[in-house]
């Protein structure tokens, strides 16, 4: 079960990012959001991967992240996944 916080501050100190609380706090969404798709576009270039991959692991990492907390050092990770999956729709 997903455990809810009660405020975006407590679920950013909890070390877990609840994006659906995070999407309130619009700058702290636009912050981490912004990192982890800049990540996501420098592996994207760096690999060569065509554009809907990118399309599709952003698409792919939000509905993941809208469902789930994860902990602030597993975004990558997650994002890593995301990538992995939409690279196999090449």
């Amino acid at each position: 079960q997903n455990t809810l916080h009660k405020s975006s501050d407590t679920c950013l100190t909890s070390g877990f990012y609840n994006w659906q609380l995070l999407l309130e706090d619009h700058k702290h969404r636009q912050v981490i959001k912004g990192e982890v798709i800049d990540w996501i576009i420098e592996v994207h270039r760096k690999y060569k991967l065509f554009p809907q991959t990118l399309y599709f692991a952003v698409h792919f990492m939000d509905r993941y992240l809208a469902q789930k907390n994860v902990q602030k050092n597993k975004v990558k990770l997650v994002a890593m996944s995301c990538i992995y999956m939409a690279s196999k729709f090449e």
